[in-house]
């Protein structure tokens, strides 16, 4: 639909119409000036043609190419370069006064085009007309269709058979209320659609957080070929929860991140227990949830982080999404020609252009899932594309640099600024052992020595270089750590 008010659409198309009667006018006088030269010049370059078949080459030439014939083909193969008229030609038969009158006319009809307004448009679903009869189709043909069927729910999930039928009430003008009645049915309280629907959610929120669903499967198969969950008293108690919360998604989000299970460390050393049982020997798979799992962040998520801990993210919401483009060695990144401003190259990755396997090279490694097909859970994989991605990247490499130089200017002090970079980085304070690792690798990179063998001449400046290229490498060095990759 067009996102102009009507009368506006209206005076764009009225606009638009004087226009198109203005460039036809042109146009038609153009062609009356041309026609008589080109006719002249054709009936000039026929001449080389014998004149038995000149009626008849002639033919073939004003016939349009899907309807000549094979002998009028074979025609214009032999004699039609010999016959064909230039736009050279052409301008060269004008008088001066018609090819000046030829070029204003061109003119006026490229200014008129230029002169045409539109309006854009909005996507959006209607129903159109009544909803089709579904039938059952005989042995799955639908060249053979049965029985209408009339709509209705899954009896499986209705306490009486009879409830199974849908007895739908439009809520609009010209619409089923086919799909509203789903919805209410599905949400009804105390019912088995709405414990169903409730569950795969929690599951699938669940899932989200944990890594893992509470339903073993990831598409949430709570039926007889499915696994049972791993904690049914929970997943009820939640999807109770979730319902009397009115079906608010903030507040299933919230209760589940306020919770103990969700607040713990993923790190084996941080879990005491005190009957002294090690958990790894009682529960290896981590089901009773004694620690956080340690989950590999998504792509989408990396690339952010990257851009947010160099404070580079734009969070601006809504907008046009942002263009792609392949290089001819196939590494897929940010068209910055398109871009509306230079600051939307670093709009979160939700906006990035996404076509089928058309994905940013960065979060393809990251297991990226291909938008073609649905994807229940994402895979994690662990394979060297992405730590040589981590270290080559451009982008990884942009956002070192400039955390870099925030570093810089955050602190003075050697072990100040290991302790924002960690803070900013990290989000933690780092250990001793860490804070003397980092100074001694900046110490090693500063070194006379060093700065000697980097660059023997010694120019200008190279100090300040060498210094400001250890921090670098420093902040590029945590950006590659797993724990700035995972969630803990």
């Amino acid at each position: 639909v067009p996102d102009l008010p009507a009368r506006e659409v209206e005076a764009i198309r009225q606009h638009n119409a004087e226009l198109d009667r203005q460039v036809s006018e042109f146009q038609q006088e153009i062609t009356s000036s041309r026609n008589p030269r080109v006719e002249a010049l054709r009936v000039q370059k026929l001449l080389v043609v014998p004149e038995n078949l000149r009626d008849q080459v002639r033919e073939a030439a004003d016939t349009p190419g899907k309807k000549r014939s094979a002998t009028q083909k074979e025609l214009l193969a032999k004699y039609g370069e010999a016959i064909a008229v230039t736009e050279e030609e052409i301008r060269a038969a004008l008088t001066p006064a018609e090819r000046e009158r030829v070029d204003h006319l061109a003119a006026s009809v490229t200014q008129r085009g230029g002169q045409r307004r539109s309006w854009g448009k909005i996507q959006a679903l209607f129903d159109v007309g009544s909803p089709p009869a579904t039938r059952l189709l005989r042995r799955g043909q639908h060249e053979t269709p049965g029985d209408e069927v009339e709509p209705g729910f899954l009896r499986v999930l209705c306490e009486d058979p009879q409830q199974a039928t849908m007895a739908p009430r439009a809520p609009y003008p010209a619409t089923s209320g086919r799909r509203t009645e789903l919805v209410h049915w599905l949400t009804a309280r105390d019912t088995r659609a709405a414990g169903l629907v409730a569950r795969v959610m929690v599951s699938r929120v669940w899932q989200h957080l944990f890594g893992k669903g509470l339903a073993a499967a990831p598409d949430a198969n709570f039926g007889l070929q499915g696994a049972p969950p791993i904690h049914p008293e929970l997943l009820d108690w939640l999807a109770v929860e979730f319902q009397q919360s009115g079906w608010q998604l903030k507040s299933l989000i919230r209760l589940i991140m306020t919770s103990t299970a969700y607040r713990q460390s993923s790190a084996l050393a941080d879990t005491a227990f005190s009957s002294g049982v090690d958990p790894m020997q009682v529960d290896p798979q981590n089901l009773l949830l004694w620690r956080m799992p340690l989950r590999r962040l998504e792509g989408e998520v990396i690339r952010d982080s990257l851009m947010a801990v160099a404070g580079m993210l734009q969070g601006s919401m809504g907008g046009p999404p942002v263009v792609m483009k392949t290089a001819p060695d196939g590494h897929v990144d940010i068209d910055h020609d398109k871009l509306s401003r230079p600051a939307d190259a670093y709009r979160r990755s939700v906006y990035l252009v996404a076509r089928r396997a058309y994905h940013h090279s960065l979060m393809t490694v990251f297991d990226q899932p291909n938008i073609a097909t649905t994807c229940a859970r994402r895979e994690a994989s662990a394979v060297p594309l992405q730590s040589l991605a981590m270290l080559n990247e451009p982008l990884v490499r942009q956002m070192a640099a400039r955390l870099g130089t925030l570093s810089t200017e955050a602190a003075s002090e050697t072990d100040d600024r290991i302790y924002w970079i960690f803070r900013r980085v990290m989000s933690r304070d780092p250990d001793a052992w860490e804070v003397a690792a980092c100074r001694e690798f900046v110490m090693r990179r500063t070194s006379a020595e060093s700065i000697a063998t980097a660059t023997p001449q010694l120019p200008a400046g190279t100090a300040n270089a060498v210094m400001t290229q250890a921090w670098v490498d420093l902040c590029h060095t945590m950006l590659n750590a797993s724990e700035f990759l995972c969630a803990e």
